[in-house]
């Protein structure tokens, strides 16, 4: 799949590649973290641990994200509602 990539197939490019899905609850996939390097090896446990913690945050951030997005029109919504009671 990669391997007639330059950035791969060429002398001194990525030997390590390894990636997470970033998937929200609803299911979303809403992109990857990705974890490359030059050199030929395999992630330690606790480096694999470490990766798979750090994705982990990437994906309470980005509901987090989404949901103050949610709660922002929302809010704006309700101030327009209530403008219009005002009147």
């Amino acid at each position: 799949m990669l391997a007639h990539v330059p950035l791969v197939s060429s002398e001194g490019g990525v030997r390590l590649f390894a990636g997470v899905p970033i998937v929200t609850m609803d299911g979303v996939a809403r992109g990857a973290l990705v974890l490359i390097d030059r050199k030929v090896r395999a992630l330690t446990d606790t480096e694999r641990e470490t990766f798979l913690a750090l994705a982990t945050q990437v994906k309470n951030q980005v509901e987090l994200n989404t949901r103050i997005e949610d709660l922002r029109g929302k809010h704006a919504s309700q101030i327009g509602a209530l403008s219009m009671l005002k009147g």
